[in-house]
């Protein structure tokens, strides 16, 4: 877990990768989910949560993106959404 907040913690600037279903190279900024909705009781008081995936437990982190974004299947725009780890990278400032 200390891996998720040592890179991952609130506030930090990300980039999304290839693969996650939103434009590769969007940007956005790591923050709490909002605290209703569909995911609230997974992500409880974290930033963060953990979920079973085919691949096996996957972290997911909330992004809130610079700009509203819209998925590979043409819904949105979104200006926040969970994003697997595995997909973002940490912007260096």
């Amino acid at each position: 877990m200390s891996e998720i907040t040592e890179f991952f913690r609130v506030g930090a600037k990300v980039r999304v990768g290839e693969n996650q279903g939103f434009e590769a190279g969007v940007t956005g900024t790591v923050d709490y989910p909002p605290k209703v909705g569909v995911l609230a009781d997974d992500f409880g008081e974290n930033f963060f949560r953990k979920a079973q995936t085919s691949r096996g437990e996957t972290i997911f982190v909330w992004v809130v993106f610079d700009e509203p974004q819209y998925d590979a299947d043409g819904d949105g725009p979104f200006s926040e959404t969970e994003i697997n780890i595995d997909y973002l990278e940490i912007v260096k400032d």
